[in-house]
């Protein structure tokens, strides 16, 4: 019975009346949220290793880079033979043990399409944007902060932990970690900063995204902390400084990410004709997306004067329907292990863009709700 009401008590919530209690910062804010991300993390990178390993290493596929991973086309030395010639080297079109799958896939496949126009053009040419000045100062400034996080969860440790009630070992700890794995993530972001590491182009994936989550989901751990400093509640001088230090910190880093224009990769800029405007969304920040603010141009554009035809901006290069199939049809041939129904494979095809749109429609229902909640209640009213 006195276990029970103990877990009833203010100090064993994660909210009692209109904050977040001290038992809910340190156990919930400062202990679960870095060991989920950081579990997370891990498993994610671990996952990515071993698939890329599986991949190139045992199966011993070709890794693609991005432009040849939506152009690749024939090498068949068959189908640039002519049907008639009149030398006497015979062309040999059919193989006797080739199955009747495998020579259908080897005339008729959609990856053996050529990226070319019915006029023999190519269909479009593809420019790589890399990373300039500003992109590369903002990892560089990424690393130091990730740095001082990393140098100011040490100096909790050793100089406050057990000391200080909002400091406990296990979630001071647990966050030490969690900032040395994003040191180790960016520090590995740094030094291929131009893209010449082979092992973190192939094995790790996407490892800004990794960055951006943990950034993400750090900075909005902070904000009920920083608002219980504000309404007097976290009054120890130490605490006060740490988590505004926190949300400081996670703030900039989450930012640097909101905005960039390059993300993980080098971005691809395609132009399918000399006239048309390649669409600018590649090099749009995830901040741009949100706010539509990459299309600003061209509805400016359109409030100014009438759009004609070639005023309408190209596509993204792997919006054009002809990549899209193609791309589709590698997955199902090369990365599918076993046979599956159309929808299931188109389901599993898109299911990153799935996840992506699952995640900020959650985002976004949960923040709707926030304002109501962390509304400072009047005692007197209630």
């Amino acid at each position: 019975m006195h276990h029970v009401l103990n877990s009833t008590r203010p100090d064993h919530r994660f909210w009692f009346y209109d904050d977040v209690t001290q038992y809910g910062r340190t156990k919930y804010l400062n202990y679960y949220t870095p060991l989920v991300l950081l579990i997370f993390t891990v498993l994610f990178i671990t996952y990515n290793i071993w698939k890329h390993y599986y991949y190139y290493d045992v199966l011993h596929l070709k890794q693609k880079n991005p432009i040849d991973e939506l152009l690749y086309s024939s090498t068949d030395e068959d189908e640039q033979s002519p049907l008639i010639n009149n030398n006497t080297i015979t062309t040999n079109y059919v193989d006797n043990n080739c199955t009747k799958d495998a020579l259908k896939n080897r005339h008729f496949s959609l990856e053996k399409l050529k990226s070319v126009k019915v006029n023999g053009e190519p269909h479009g040419t593809p420019e790589i944007v890399r990373r300039g000045f500003i992109e590369k100062s903002r990892i560089i400034l990424e690393f130091f902060l990730v740095l001082s996080q990393v140098i100011i969860h040490s100096f909790i440790l050793l100089h406050y932990v057990n000391k200080n009630p909002e400091f406990t070992q296990q979630g001071t700890i647990t966050g030490l970690v969690e900032w040395c794995a994003l040191f180790i993530i960016v520090s590995l972001r740094l030094a291929n900063v131009n893209q010449n590491f082979k092992f973190i182009n192939k094995y790790p994936g996407n490892l800004w995204s990794v960055s951006f989550i943990n950034y993400l989901a750090l900075f909005i751990s902070m904000i009920l902390p920083f608002r219980s400093i504000f309404i007097h509640h976290i009054n120890s001088p130490i605490s006060r400084k740490y988590y505004i230090s926190q949300i400081s910190i996670n703030l900039a880093l989450f930012l640097l990410l909101f905005f960039a224009r390059i993300r993980n990769n080098f971005a691809i800029i395609y132009k399918t004709d000399s006239w048309i405007t390649p669409s600018p969304e590649p090099v749009t920040s995830i901040a741009g997306f949100i706010c539509w603010a990459w299309l600003d141009s061209f509805v400016w554009k359109a409030h100014k004067v009438s759009i004609k035809v070639k005023d309408i901006w190209g596509l993204m290069m792997q919006d054009y329907s002809f990549f899209v199939v193609k791309k589709f049809r590698y997955f199902v041939d090369h990365k599918v292990k076993r046979k599956r129904i159309f929808s299931l494979n188109l389901f599993f095809f898109f299911s990153n863009y799935l996840v992506l749109q699952c995640f900020w429609a959650f985002l976004g229902s949960v923040l709707s709700f926030i304002p109501t909640v962390v509304t400072k209640k009047d005692p007197g009213i209630c």
